[in-house]
């Protein structure tokens, strides 16, 4: 991955746009921006189930303010689009699988395969209360071979 730097004036629209969102929003997008940057090398260096581990301790000590599903999808979106690195599906679910987990717990982090010209690819996404996070993840077209919930804790 290569880094993506931005010219001065979209960095200072950005920053504007990200300015206006309310305290608790601007706080999360920070965090998704900054575990969108932790996530690939975590992958690289430790087994898939302790990153997700580490996620669901690291949302549970940042618990925020309640935020729908949904909006958390956005915000994690945006940290992904206008990040030094273009993420992928699986460090975007990751992300999010790991901020949902500090409101509820019920997301469901799902991998999947599809053949598609020949060539086997994958996908990561949530599934939460019946529904795939983010709202546009094309899901249906693939094949879940792995399912991942939270284990819950009383």
């Amino acid at each position: 991955m290569s880094p993506r730097l931005l010219a001065p004036s979209e960095l200072a629209r950005l920053l504007r746009r990200a300015s206006a969102l309310p305290g608790h929003e601007r706080l999360l997008l920070l965090r998704a921006w900054a575990l969108l940057l932790a996530v690939p090398p975590a992958l690289r260096l430790l087994p898939f189930t302790r990153v997700l581990g580490l996620l669901e301790k690291t949302a549970m000590r940042a618990r925020a303010r309640h935020v729908s599903a949904e909006r958390l999808a956005f915000l994690v979106g945006a940290a992904g689009r206008h990040h030094v690195f273009t993420p992928t599906c699986l460090h975007r679910a990751l992300v999010l699988y790991g901020l949902l987990s500090a409101h509820d717990g019920r997301a469901e982090l799902i991998l999947g395969t599809r053949r598609a010209g020949g060539t086997l690819e994958a996908h990561a996404w949530l599934e939460r209360a019946g529904s795939v996070l983010p709202a546009a993840a094309n899901a249906a077209s693939y094949q879940p071979l792995l399912r991942w919930k939270r284990e819950r804790t009383r």
